[in-house]
Parts: C-alpha cells; sequence; structure tokens
C-alpha cells in the first residue's frame, strides 16, 4: 500500500523550508514523483500505469502575505 501526503496550512511552519519538509515526508509521495514544482510541495506521481496523482499545495511560503492563500502560482501549471 502507497501512502501519499500533501501539505496543509497545518503542516506549515513559515520558517520551515520545503526542502526539510520534503525530508520528512518524502517517502509519501516525493521520491515517486514523476514531476515536481522547484517552489512548492506539489508533484505527480504514479499510482498505476494509467492513474496518476496530482498533487497541488497552495500554501504560503516565506514572507508572502497569508492572505495569498488558496493561489496556485502560474509557474507551477506551466511544469
Amino acid at each position: 500500500m502507497n501512502i501519499f501526503v500533501t501539505m496543509g496550512n497545518h503542516d506549515l511552519d513559515r520558517d520551515l523550508p520545503p526542502e526539510t519538509l520534503e525530508e520528512l515526508y518524502g517517502a509519501f509521495g516525493w521520491a515517486q514523483a514523476l514531476s515536481r514544482d522547484e517552489d512548492t510541495m506539489s508533484y505527480l506521481a504514479p499510482l498505476t500505469d494509467e492513474l496518476w496523482l496530482l498533487s497541488l499545495d497552495c500554501n504560503v511560503y516565506g514572507d508572502r502575505d497569508s492572505t495569498m492563500a488558496g493561489v496556485i502560482e502560474d509557474e507551477a501549471l506551466e511544469g
């Protein structure tokens, strides 16, 4: 059985970089990713040969205004 996670606003610590989250949760999606967004924790992972999981991270990182929560950057959609 595979377990896949995506970051929720309760998982996010503004002082904790995505690289640290990847270390903590790497075995739960990111290690299997076919594609990943370099600026967020969004990723695409295969569930089967015919079914893929798209996990979209729309959290606010760093010094950005938290009123922007829920925004998916254009760069993430282009990847």
